[in-house]
């Protein structure tokens, strides 16, 4: 927030750049050899990074990016089977190897449960000759568990006798999906003290549409140029025809013979789906998604169509927990539209296509861990939506599956083999040198009205910091408590592994109803996670503090509870700095596409923010006596 007050040019203090830079290039030299250098792995090891990453020959005043990134960009490849690459990938990539090789090696006899599980899930899943025996006969038990799937003959569908509501509720309690609707225990976000349920809307089918546990979730930074290109209804048209034929596939591998009655349910299901899709709200202020009501206040909510307490008690039931709800509870509800309209949709849709919605999550979560078949059809999907041209290795697939699953169990591998623990301590350090930063640059900040000066000086106060790993990490009870886990992974099941391993993840949290919230084990990045963030509701900060403080931070207080710290002038001036950004990033174009300010604004406010005061708590580390060594190279 402070940099939408103080990122300002002052020309006059640029524009002899490079005279200046002839001159002093000769007393830096001399400077240097005066100065202690680094000489530790790490300093050697980023020293050539840098000198790699930097183009000197750039005046830093005139094109900063080009500076700090010119020759990254000009010598950098993109790998076949990545869409993207740059210091987050090369991160993440180097943490996949690392899981991979801890994870290949045989568990201990003292291991947690935990990792034990964790163990022989990964080599259970590169097991792919077991898999390709045991074929799609796992994937079909799924789908019968569930009242079947019409789309292919061989399972147990009957329209007369299928329960919808019953069916709905094994998919989210034994398969943790969100279909049709998405239920969890969260912290109430206006009393982050206790736990409370939310229902909201289920995600629709998009370019997402394909179960992953991927460690980072992308957001859609940059918007076509040209109108023609940005026509949306064109993108999706043409990204579910090539859905369409994949699902059309995968049901003839499956044992489907009519390709044409076969379409017309594939088509019958997403156009479920787009109904579904055109009901829901996209709400940025959270004082609309926060709607606190009782079951008996949602029944009526929804014309007294659907028993929402007997539902919601069913998936309860069946997830293996003792909690149960009454009409006079309390829950959350996100959308209000959604559930006012959604069992109207509901009644006019036929079994088959409900069945067919429901067995389509299934399937798409879990076919790429039976046969190669559905492996590489995904690998050509993928091909035709983003451009990739060779398939990761296999073993990505297992890393991503089991870190995505029990994060807490590879990191517990990754920490105790492969981090300095020293690190933790002197990142702390530095994240304390950045919030002083950042408080003394709030103290003079003119956007802040002297009401709103105070709160927003206790909230930074008042930042909990979360860096590294948890310390319960190394505790083998906390740590398996994270996954009651109540019987061991058969590496010749990898299938049922897995769906145990969902069963008890909702389990784990829907049991937390009626527990406290503890904010020691709310840690929700694991340690292999690469990727920042500031969490709201715990007000705690990950990485980036400037979070705190955007459209979305700012409407948590110092407790992390919803609740503006703001006045409205000053939330006005925000407003007024923050299009400044929108209209600046609006106008950065590369090769037919443009930056879309809307979409990165709080991105950049933050990395402009971010930037600033990380500079400053450098220069308060300098005052302080510690005065860091050079760089070598």
């Amino acid at each position: 927030m402070n940099s939408i007050l103080d990122v300002n040019r002052n020309q006059s203090n640029y524009k002899n750049y490079k005279r200046v830079r002839r001159q002093t290039k000769s007393t830096n030299k001399a400077k240097a050899k005066s100065e202690e250098i680094c000489d530790s792995n790490e300093c050697e090891t980023y020293g050539k990074l840098y000198k790699q990453l930097i183009d000197t020959s750039v005046d830093p005043c005139h094109d900063f990016y080009d500076y700090v990134c010119g020759k990254f960009t000009k010598s950098t490849v993109i790998p076949e089977n990545m869409v993207s690459f740059g210091a987050l990938e090369r991160a993440d990539e180097k943490v996949t190897q690392i899981v991979k090789r801890e994870l290949s090696e045989s568990h201990k006899r003292c291991d947690s449960k935990s990792i034990k599980y964790a163990t022989n899930l990964y080599n259970g899943c590169t097991d792919f000759a077991k898999l390709e025996s045991r074929g799609i006969k796992p994937l079909i038990n799924a789908l019968n568990s569930i009242g079947g799937w019409p789309l292919i003959p061989n399972t147990v569908f009957n329209g007369k006798t299928y329960d919808r509501f019953h069916a709905l509720s094994l998919v989210i309690a034994n398969f943790a999906l969100s279909s049709i609707i998405e239920i969890g225990v969260q912290p109430d976000i206006r009393d982050n003290t206790k736990n409370i349920l939310y229902l909201g809307s289920a995600p629709d089918l998009s370019l997402e549409w394909k179960k992953r546990w991927n460690r980072r979730n992308r957001t859609r930074l940059m918007v076509p140029i040209i109108p023609t290109i940005a026509d949306d209804n064109m993108n999706s048209m043409d990204e579910i025809k090539m859905i369409r034929e994949f699902v059309l596939t995968q049901c003839l591998i499956m044992g489907a013979k009519d390709s044409v009655r076969t379409l017309q349910q594939i088509d019958e299901l997403f156009m479920f789906s787009s109904r579904l899709e055109s009901i829901q709200t996209e709400e940025t202020n959270l004082d609309m998604v926060y709607n606190k009501m009782t079951f008996k206040q949602l029944n009526a909510l929804s014309s007294n169509k659907m028993d929402w307490v007997s539902l919601i008690n069913n998936i309860y039931r069946m997830s293996g927990t003792n909690a149960r709800f009454t009409k006079e509870d309390q829950l959350i509800v996100t959308d209000i539209q959604y559930f006012t309209k959604l069992p109207q949709i509901l009644l006019k849709t036929p079994n088959r296509v409900i069945a067919n919605f429901l067995g389509f999550s299934v399937v798409q979560m879990l076919s790429d861990y039976t046969i190669k078949k559905f492996r590489q059809m995904d690998f050509e999907l993928q091909k035709s939506l983003t451009g990739i041209t060779t398939p990761p290795e296999d073993w990505k697939l297992c890393v991503e599956l089991v870190d995505g699953l029990m994060p807490f169990a590879t990191s517990r591998k990754y920490i105790e083999n492969n981090f300095d623990l020293r690190a933790k301590r002197k990142s702390t350090e530095l994240v304390n040198y950045i919030q002083k930063a950042f408080y003394k640059s709030l103290q003079t900040n003119p956007v802040l009205e002297k009401s709103t000066r105070t709160m927003t000086l206790a909230k930074v106060k008042q930042m909990t910091k979360n860096i590294g790993y948890p310390d319960w990490l190394f505790d083998d009870r906390t740590l398996d408590s994270m996954y009651n886990l109540d019987m061991e992974c058969n590496k010749d099941k990898t299938f049922e592994c897995i769906l145990h391993l969902l069963k008890r993840s909702v389990y784990t949290n829907f049991k937390s109803i009626d527990e406290p919230v503890n904010a020691t084990l709310n840690w929700p990045f694991a340690p292999t996670t690469v990727n920042a963030a500031y969490f709201p509701t715990f007000n705690s900060i990950r990485h980036e503090i400037t979070h705190g403080f955007d459209s979305s931070g700012s409407q948590f207080n110092e407790k992390g509870n919803l609740g503006t710290i703001w006045d409205k002038p000053t939330q006005r001036r925000f407003n007024q700095k923050e299009n400044c950004f929108i209209n600046q990033y609006n106008n950065y174009c590369d090769s037919g596409f443009c930056v879309s300010g809307e979409n990165t604004k709080t991105e950049n406010t933050a990395d402009n923010g971010g930037l600033r005061n990380t500079f400053k708590a450098y220069k308060m580390c300098n005052h302080n006596g510690e005065k860091p060594k050079r760089l070598p190279h």
